[in-house]
């Protein structure tokens, strides 16, 4: 496997995109940096509040305050290799919130309304952010494989000798 000098340097990596034949325009993606990460990580904790606050508008106010609770507790367990922000940064928004950062280092100008067009009319920008992740150094974690019933049994036996 050859390595670009891009992905060598950590450099940014151009990625063109024609919106009409005319019109081409070369964006430069780069790898994401700590300041990033805290972005996108408090981003998922507010999102994984956001969600809970309403699914809880039906409930009686000590539920909601119960709940509401709990799910800030919980937020401030969540990293952004956690399985919780994996989940939330592959879906569209969480793709779009990735682009938005590795553009805004070349880009100041852009905003995540440009990032969103960009993604949703560009598929080749969702691999893009596959690499800036990958060229960052992070890794999605591995997601848990399920074991089969037998192996769960033979298990369980094992631990009561």
């Amino acid at each position: 496997m050859t390595t670009s000098i891009s992905e060598a340097t950590g450099a940014a990596t151009p990625i063109t995109v024609c919106k009409g034949k005319p019109e081409q325009k070369t964006w430069l993606l780069s790898p994401l940096v700590d300041d990033d990460y805290g972005i996108l990580e408090n981003w998922v904790r507010d999102e994984y509040v956001a969600l809970v606050k309403r699914n809880v508008v039906d409930l009686s106010e000590a539920d909601r305050r119960y709940h509401t609770d709990r799910a800030f507790d919980q937020a401030q367990l969540i990293t952004v290799d956690s399985e919780v922000a994996t989940k939330r940064i592959n879906t569209p928004p969480g793709v779009i919130k990735i682009l938005w950062l590795s553009l805004r280092h070349e880009h100041p100008d852009v905003t995540e309304e440009i990032a969103r067009g960009l993604c949703l009319n560009n598929p080749e920008f969702d691999k893009a952010c596959q690499d800036v992740i990958r060229k960052s150094g992070q890794t999605a974690p591995q997601k848990k494989t399920r074991v089969s019933t037998k192996v769960q049994a033979k298990r369980r036996s094992r631990k009561k000798r």
